[in-house]
């Protein structure tokens, strides 16, 4: 086994004091207030939206309510004030489905305030006893996920099939991190290699998860190493509500399905939502067949663009036409 030379990074070994002392002073959750303030103070854009809900921009200039766990359904006439005012395309948000409102998606979630290892499958329980074994999990620093953290992200991102799977692109990621109270880092390291990572959004008493690991070490099992201790850390010890792992892609051409059976095999629940997607109102009249045809033959000539395939998702999907991961049981798994 061995890691891109571009990517090493040389780092002293860490004592079983030294990590156990890293897991003691984790960050604290942020406020809604204190989590829109930093992230205002990093030049994002982001209001409070209530009393627990917060609107944040993301990708392509949209707006997206968080968090999406609670299905807060906001006024449709203040979306559009809201789109006016920002000049942002679209807004997205999660809601129960209804007969109006199907289920175009499953929201990733974990409440288990009693979780434990032997609630898991037997092949579960063998991947994450691998990971504990040979991987060493403590919270990163940002200076220390700046040095170490390109490789694990880059190979994630060209792994799900998306072109941003660049130093750049980590870079700009890195960036919304520093700073910021409501964000925190666990590391999974392979001696001197970050062999995987997860960064945390923690606002009041929820935690949102997203994981990056390294080709070279998934043989390790990083991902399940690493999601093992979050739920254990912060459901368990921190008594939070809820782990988010967000929602399943939207894209139509991705592997939702195996993302899906993944993380159900985990022990997320795996809860049915319907995305809803708010066209500004000078676009409104272009999210049509035509214009998905259109977005759908652009992907053709860029399959592995990451603008066309999400705009192409979220046309998909508000026309009700996207694929969506099947919530099938193989028992095989038990």
């Amino acid at each position: 086994m061995t890691a891109d030379p571009q990517f090493t990074r040389t780092r002293p070994a860490v004592s079983e004091a030294d990590n156990t002392a890293a897991w003691r002073t984790a960050p604290q959750a942020a406020t809604v207030e204190e989590h829109v303030r930093a992230l205002r103070a990093q030049g994002q854009w982001a209001r409070v939206a209530g009393p627990r809900t917060f609107w944040q921009a993301a990708e392509m200039r949209s707006l997206a309510l968080h968090p999406e766990f609670l299905l807060e359904v906001p006024e449709p006439a203040a979306i559009r004030r809201m789109l006016w005012r920002v000049c942002s395309p679209l807004a997205t948000y999660v809601r129960p489905p209804d007969a109006s409102h199907p289920q175009n998606a499953w929201l990733y979630v974990s409440a288990d305030q009693h979780y434990h290892l032997d609630k898991l499958k037997r092949t579960v329980r063998r991947n994450i006893r691998r990971a504990q074994e040979v991987l060493r999990f403590e919270f990163l620093d940002d200076e220390t996920l700046r040095q170490h953290g390109a490789k694990a992200f880059c190979d994630t991102r060209t792994r799900v099939g998306l072109s941003d799977g660049t130093v750049a692109a980590f870079c700009r990621m890195h960036a919304a991190h520093v700073a910021n109270p409501g964000r925190a880092v666990v590391g999974a390291w392979a001696g001197d290699q970050l062999a995987g990572y997860v960064t945390l959004s923690l606002v009041d008493d929820w935690a949102e998860i997203y994981i990056y690991a390294q080709d070279a070490f998934l043989s390790e099992r990083p991902v399940n190493g690493l999601i093992d201790h979050v739920f254990d850390y912060f459901l368990v010890q921190r008594r939070f509500r809820l782990v988010s792992l967000g929602v399943s892609s939207i894209q139509e051409e991705s592997n939702a399905a195996g993302l899906h059976a993944f993380k159900r095999y985990v022990g997320c629940e795996c809860r049915p939502v319907h995305r809803a997607f708010v066209f500004h109102p000078l676009l409104a009249p272009f999210a049509n067949s035509l214009t998905l045809w259109g977005l759908r033959c652009l992907r053709g000539f860029w399959p592995r663009h990451p603008e066309i395939r999400k705009a192409a998702g979220i046309l998909a999907a508000h026309r009700g036409a996207n694929p969506m991961p099947q919530d099938t049981r193989d028992s095989s798994e038990e």
